[in-house]
């Protein structure tokens, strides 16, 4: 169904721009009826109120008494709508709906070996010794133990919005996997700046909300010089979990631009083995937008 953002303000831009909300039919704004941004209409809310059956109403307004206003307004007029909140609970409960399929299906357990051959394949390197005494940090960790074969680095972190439920579900397997976790949000990690030696994600930031904060929070948490190693998903339609699409210019443009680039290798993605294409190093000169392509990138932050 078509969606109406009530707020044309900067919440209500952000989401439009970045995919969060799709498809966008119109805003919603009193103080800019008439008005087209971003090639979007902004209706009155007397128009609103003649459309809103053949549409859902999102309100896209962070300030609470503001917000409160708006939800007073849309029940006095008997206007169904959507909280932000609600799309985040829904968000969160599919990412750990689905950790819990995983889990069942791996016998109450976590299989994790597979990400070593898959991080050193993004490094190119043949074992660990790279990072010795480094503090190492995997964005959107998941509650796998993506770190734990490691035996190199100082500090081993595991960062993701939603470590304390994954603790609540999965602590018994979690405890044992040598790794600190760190609860961050979605507009900041808790660590100090340039913190952080080598920083790993993968198929993380399309997850995220607001792709431009959260590639700024991983910016400061890594030192000059230190190592970005990264796999993302490219040209995937977003989902209630996964609201960006990713495509090489939004990657280089929002993340990239304050790094030198190693290495920057693009595949098919494998429908069985997902990196298989990449480990075995059958590359495309260019990502193809007609099929599901991988990113691998190893890059040091500029001084």
């Amino acid at each position: 169904m078509e969606k109406i953002l009530f707020g044309a303000g900067e919440v209500g831009r952000e989401l439009l721009r970045n995919g969060t909300i799709s498809p966008v039919a119109y805003f919603c704004d009193n103080k800019k009826s008439g008005e087209v941004i971003d090639g979007v209409e902004v209706i009155s809310f007397e128009q609103l109120k003649k459309i809103h059956f053949n549409y859902e109403v999102i309100i896209a307004v962070r300030n609470r008494k503001v917000r409160q206003e708006i939800k007073e307004l849309l029940a006095n007029n008997k206007i169904g709508y959507r909280e932000l909140d609600e799309l985040d609970e829904v968000k969160y409960a599919g990412e750990l709906g689905y950790w819990e399929d995983v889990y069942n299906r791996e016998n109450h357990s976590f299989k994790n070996e597979f990400y070593k051959r898959l991080m050193l394949g993004i490094a190119e390197e043949k074992n660990d010794r790279f990072l010795s005494e480094k503090v190492v940090c995997d964005f959107g960790c998941g509650p796998r133990g993506s770190l734990t074969w490691m035996k190199s680095p100082a500090v081993k972190i595991g960062v993701d919005v939603l470590v304390p439920k994954y603790f609540e579900h999965f602590g018994e397997t979690m405890i044992n996997h040598e790794m600190i976790y760190v609860t961050s949000t979605e507009k900041y990690i808790p660590l100090p700046d340039e913190f952080v030696d080598c920083l790993l994600t993968i198929n993380s930031l399309d997850h995220v909300r607001n792709l431009e904060i959260i590639s700024s929070e991983l910016n400061r948490i890594l030192k000059k010089g230190g190592r970005l190693l990264a796999s993302f998903n490219l040209f995937e339609p977003v989902t209630e979990c996964e609201p960006q699409t990713l495509t090489e210019e939004i990657i280089n443009e929002v993340l990239l631009k304050n790094f030198e680039i190693e290495t920057y290798r693009i595949a098919e993605r494998d429908e069985k083995e997902t990196y298989k294409n990449l480990i075995d190093k059958n590359l495309l000169e260019k990502a193809n937008k007609d099929c599901p392509c991988i990113l691998w990138v190893s890059a040091v932050k500029k001084d």
